[in-house]
């Protein structure tokens, strides 16, 4: 007896030494830059450590390199713990974290060398190589917390600055470039690359972060069967959490495109490149060769600066018999279409784990090739607009409430406006990241005057898109739903949320408008019972459909914070699909978007909301 229980003792011990911990222990390999402000550096220390304490997979190896001087500040092989715990690491991990502390209180000396301050550099390509010297044995996470741009201080040509970023070509360049990965096939086998760049500030506009994350996926597929780059977001907390993960997805599909060979650097400015650049004083019938002053650029959206010498010598002049350029003096490749998608199922949940084949672009009845696709998490500058018109005093309360609810709900980098409105509209506090800056806005708003809602959406658009700095924006509309005063017609209103590609969500307080003091002067002639109701509904309605948005209208004070979270929740799981319109015309008309879940796997009764289209450039 006393031997068998001896046998039980041992086989228990052993399982709770093995037991809930993989045979091929996780490697996560950390990259960090000397070069970040030194607010930046005090955040990541705290997330590192708690990263490491609490967070980190048991049994896992984690190697957190200077990303920059290409040395381990330290090396720790997590203990493997049946029961863990962060009180049960700590005294295993102390050194390690010892040795971070101490790395990062150093930093500080480093900061004015190469003119790099502030920039948070990390030698890439070469750190990458140097982390990844030895193959991975098992599933393999390298995570970035550091700038998205490749900073080459001896070779300013290659430098990832003033939005240049490289062309395919670069990436079988061999010798000639940097970047190539024609020799290193194999290096990032079975390795999730996730980054963290300083905020979303380093880019010049949207299209030029898609660009620059189209090409480091494009960089890192390369060199490796199951290599990608599963994260691209500013959100460095958030990026460690999904190291943690054991399903990594790339962020998107993207093919090389063979036309874009050149070595060169592209300019990734969101502006409106000719496919030929011809100077305009060329007469017609003799086109000349001297007005040409540049080599014709490769076709990419952007204008290309050649970084390699000697750059591809200049198309030979032509002899006299050359019509084509006065044949092609009007074309210009239109820019991009990128539409921020909402899917939820038929609860209305959001669905957050769709790829680029589940989904079908369409416009004016001609299906689209998706060129961008992504699910990362992006800020958002949002104006909540509140009604404090005087037919709403009885309901102030709630909208505060509502309002409330919601700025609590964002992100740390979302940034929020409060406007009111009654017969005019006006900003009472400006965009802030400072939720106690918001609440005491809120507190101080009273009711008061007429109604002028369509006046108020139109300013807040506007005010959104002229003073939001981040390149998702949106306008919650808080009310009851009446409207009397304003000069703005609805199509003029529903133009102007076109146009400007905002989101609009509204909370709406409808009910009692048929009982208000003066239906007449509330824009609702000739009301029937509940008629007041049911037109605020549909006004709500669809200033929200042709936006992607909703409208919400809570009964009670207590369905508030679901709404907000809900609103929350759909911003933060929005995918961006981007395409190239096969329709070229610039003729500043309207283009009708759609776009649909393809059922797969069973799931079916998805639903994709989105804007209902753009307008498109029109030539001058």
């Amino acid at each position: 007896m006393k031997t068998t229980l001896l046998i039980l003792i041992a086989g228990f011990s052993a399982w709770l030494t093995n037991a809930a911990v993989p045979e091929s222990s996780p490697e996560i390999i950390i990259g960090l830059s000397p070069f970040q402000p030194a607010a930046e550096s005090a955040k990541q220390q705290a997330l590192l450590q708690r990263f490491i304490v609490a967070d980190t997979p048991n049994g896992s190896r984690v190697v957190v390199w200077d990303g920059w001087a290409l040395t381990v500040v330290c090396d720790v092989q997590l203990p493997r713990l049946a029961f863990d715990s962060p009180a049960a690491r700590a005294p295993r991990v102390a050194p390690a974290l010892a040795a971070l502390k101490q790395w990062f209180a150093g930093v500080d000396g480093v900061k004015a060398q190469l003119g790099l301050k502030d920039t948070g550099a990390i030698r890439i390509p070469e750190w990458l190589y140097a982390a990844t010297a030895q193959p991975a044995t098992g599933r393999r996470t390298i995570v970035i917390l550091g700038s998205p741009f490749c900073l080459v201080p001896n070779e300013p040509s290659f430098s990832m600055v003033e939005t240049r970023y490289p062309s395919d070509g670069h990436l079988s360049g061999g010798e000639k470039s940097i970047y190539s990965t024609a020799d290193k096939r194999g290096r990032l086998a079975n390795t999730a690359v996730l980054w963290a760049y300083p905020g979303e500030y380093v880019w010049a506009s949207q299209y030029h972060r898609e660009r620059v994350a189209r090409w480091w996926s494009l960089f890192i597929a390369g060199q490796g069967p199951n290599a990608m780059l599963a994260a691209f977001s500013a959100d460095t907390r958030q990026v460690l959490v999904a190291a943690t993960r054991t399903n990594q997805r790339a962020i998107g599909e993207y093919a090389v495109n063979v036309d874009d060979a050149a070595l060169v650097m592209h300019v990734a400015q969101q502006r409106e490149v000719p496919v030929k650049v011809q100077a305009r004083s060329v007469p017609p019938p003799e086109p000349r060769p001297q007005p040409v002053a540049k080599p014709e650029p490769p076709p990419a959206p952007a204008a290309p600066v050649a970084v390699v010498a000697p750059p591809p010598p200049a198309p030979p002049r032509p002899a006299p018999p050359a019509p084509k350029p006065t044949a092609q003096r009007q074309v210009a490749k239109p820019p991009p279409v990128f539409l921020d998608v909402t899917v939820v199922d038929r609860a209305n949940h959001p669905v957050v784990d769709l790829d680029t084949p589940d989904f079908s672009v369409i416009e004016d009845g001609v299906r689209q090739e998706t060129a961008w696709f992504t699910r990362e998490r992006m800020p958002i500058s949002l104006v909540v607009l509140i009604d404090t018109s005087g037919s709403i005093s009885a309901k102030l309360g709630r909208i505060k409430a509502a309002a409330s609810s919601i700025v609590r709900q964002g992100h740390p980098q979302d940034e929020f406006c409060i406007a009111r409105f009654t017969g005019d509209a006006s900003v009472v506090q400006d965009f802030t990241t400072n939720v106690a800056s918001l609440e005491q806005a809120l507190s101080r708003l009273k009711a008061g005057g007429e109604t002028a809602l369509l006046d108020a959406v139109k300013f807040a658009v506007q005010y959104a898109n002229e003073r939001g700095k981040h390149d998702r924006k949106g306008v919650i509309l808080v009310t009851d739903g009446g409207e009397a005063n304003s000069r703005c017609s609805r199509d003029e209103v529903l133009a102007a949320l076109r146009a400007a590609n905002t989101r609009l969500y509204s909370v709406a307080f409808p009910d009692g408008l048929d009982q208000s003091q003066s239906p007449n002067a509330r824009g609702f002639r000739g009301t029937q019972p509940r008629e007041a109701e049911s037109r605020a509904r549909g006004l709500m309605d669809e200033l929200a459909r042709v936006t992607g948005g909703r409208a919400f209208y809570p009964r009670q004070t207590t369905e508030l914070d679901g709404i907000a979270e809900s609103i929350a929740l759909e911003l933060r799981t929005q995918y961006r699909i981007g395409y190239d319109p096969t329709r070229v015309d610039r003729d500043g008309r309207w283009r009708e978007v759609r776009v649909e879940v393809i059922p797969n796997h069973g799931r079916e009764g998805m639903i994709a909301r989105t804007r209902t289209g753009y307008f498109a450039p029109k030539s001058p």
